[in-house]
């Protein structure tokens, strides 16, 4: 594939996608790669055009997530870049002793990620937590490194750190 059509099939991929972000459904596509994507509105772009389509807690309550583990840390993301990309955080049945907001997420394929706080925010540490809007520390768990990628990608122009 020549770079020009590269660049075409982007400009083709961005205006076909920025529309597909559904706050109904929360079943949202972007381009996900380890290689270098960027971010345009609600799509990431990159140099191997794989679509990914996720869910949400908020419209699947019932994903699986037993078997999930910690499988990274992200530094620097903070709670509203989260919010942004996934929409609000569970209400409710999470671990609320240690953490205070957790998203989970479905892929098409199959694979599950969580992000979560943990033993950081106030329902830890009372008065001397971080309050939920000022977290900057995640986990993303699940059930192999690759949704890390994956999340990553989807966070990334805003994750600076991530081990």
């Amino acid at each position: 594939m020549s770079v020009s059509s590269v660049l075409v099939l982007s400009m083709q991929l961005s205006r076909i996608n920025t529309h597909t972000r559904c706050k109904k459904s929360s079943i949202w596509t972007a381009a996900i790669s380890p290689i270098q994507p960027f971010h345009n509105s609600n799509t990431l772009l990159s140099r191997r055009f794989t679509m990914q389509q996720f869910q949400t807690h908020l419209t699947n309550p019932d994903i699986p997530v037993h078997g999930t583990s910690l499988q990274a840390r992200m530094h620097n993301v903070s709670y509203w870049t989260i919010v942004q990309t996934f929409g609000p955080p569970m209400e409710d049945g999470f671990d609320n002793y240690k953490c205070d907001a957790e998203w989970i997420i479905l892929f098409d394929d199959g694979e599950i990620a969580t992000i979560y706080n943990y033993k950081n925010g106030k329902n830890y540490l009372g008065s001397d937590g971080t309050p939920t809007e000022d977290i900057t520390t995640w986990n993303v768990g699940g059930r192999n490194h690759e949704v890390v990628l994956r999340i990553k990608n989807l966070l990334s122009h805003n994750v600076k750190d991530l081990h």
